[in-house]
């Protein structure tokens, strides 16, 4: 068994350790804080632009934000870029 990861709690990790703030993701993206607020608290997810940009800053592939979409056990994937 394994474990599953949100795509908002993935976003929310990968951008604290990326040692970014909200407002400096939303401003490397194009999109307001409130948008990636919105998008850490799994109130929605991001249309197909904003996700190949937020794919690029977070520096992970937009197949890896699939997966998570998708609900595939990502964990490895999530260790990985903790790592990183």
């Amino acid at each position: 068994m394994g474990l599953k990861m949100s795509l908002g709690r993935f976003i929310a990790d990968r951008r604290k350790c990326l040692h970014m703030t909200q407002e400096e993701l939303a401003e490397k993206i194009n999109v307001s804080k409130s948008a990636i607020a919105k998008w850490e608290t799994n109130g929605g997810i991001p249309d197909r632009d904003n996700l190949k940009r937020l794919s690029e800053a977070i520096h992970v592939s937009v197949d890896d934000v699939y997966r998570i979409i998708n609900s595939i056990n990502y964990i490895i994937i999530y260790v990985i870029f903790t790592m990183i």
